[in-house]
């Protein structure tokens, strides 16, 4: 755990990786592939009932607290990584209501017990180790109010997606039923899965592709009705998984 954990924390130190940490991961707000407005959206409804403390776990750039600390009486972000604290305290220094910005170990959380309505954690979970998640359940267990949001996402990697669909959706279908027993044996209960990225403007005209009002309506109708019906799961490229504290 210590020696993977080490790179991670390495890794996410190196100034040019947080100088281009947005651009290369799509995670601009005019970026025509809305990978990052879809998340937004999708974490804005999922939130949406815990309006009191909330919790971001590597929260990077900043790319979700400027955009979801209105929906939080308290909004702290934490991360490892001082180069990433200083590029989020850029990113969110225009903002009428800032998130509280610190640097700290995800595995070792500074807050008291239940002192948390919700805690969100983005493209963290995917680099951890069954044994690391564990750790980090625990810690969330243990700042998280009772009936309390954990919400993180899923992704899918590059390899996965060349695959065929059948092979792809199996192993999407594969990693959810992994995460949701993991959290059920860790206390937590009323798992849901809000897939994104589905990605049928793959099948638009060239000269459509870079209209981004249109690519955006896409989204918003993939994740409002796409998710109703279990079956079209498998066919999303990753999505958001939030849960509540038993």
């Amino acid at each position: 755990m210590e020696k993977h954990i080490g790179k991670l924390k390495i890794f996410y130190q190196d100034p040019k990786v947080v100088e281009n940490y947005e651009r290369k991961r799509k995670f601009k707000d005019d970026d025509v592939s809305l990978l990052h407005v879809s998340e937004i959206e999708g974490l804005k409804n999922i939130v949406n009932e815990a309006k009191g403390h909330i919790l971001e776990i590597a929260v990077g750039t900043g790319r979700i607290a400027r955009n979801l600390q209105s929906n939080a009486s308290i909004y702290l972000g934490i991360d490892f990584s001082l180069p990433m604290l200083f590029e989020a305290r850029k990113t969110t220094d225009t903002l009428t209501r800032k998130p509280f910005l610190v640097r700290a170990d995800a595995f070792c959380l500074p807050a008291k017990r239940e002192s948390f309505d919700a805690v969100i954690c983005f493209r963290f979970f995917h680099h951890l180790e069954k044994c690391d998640r564990d750790a980090l359940y625990n810690q969330i267990r243990d700042v998280l109010k009772k009936n309390g949001l954990l919400v993180f996402d899923l992704r899918q990697n590059s390899a996965h997606r060349k695959k065929a669909l059948s092979e792809r959706k199996k192993l999407l279908l594969s990693k959810l039923n992994e995460y949701f027993k993991e959290l059920s044996d860790h206390g937590f209960k009323d798992m849901k899965f809000l897939g994104n990225r589905y990605g049928l403007d793959k099948f638009f005209p060239k000269f459509l592709k870079n209209r981004r009002l249109l690519v955006k309506a896409i989204r918003l109708l993939e994740m409002k009705y796409f998710n109703r019906f279990g079956f079209l799961q498998g066919l999303c490229r990753g999505g958001i998984i939030f849960c509540k504290k038993g």
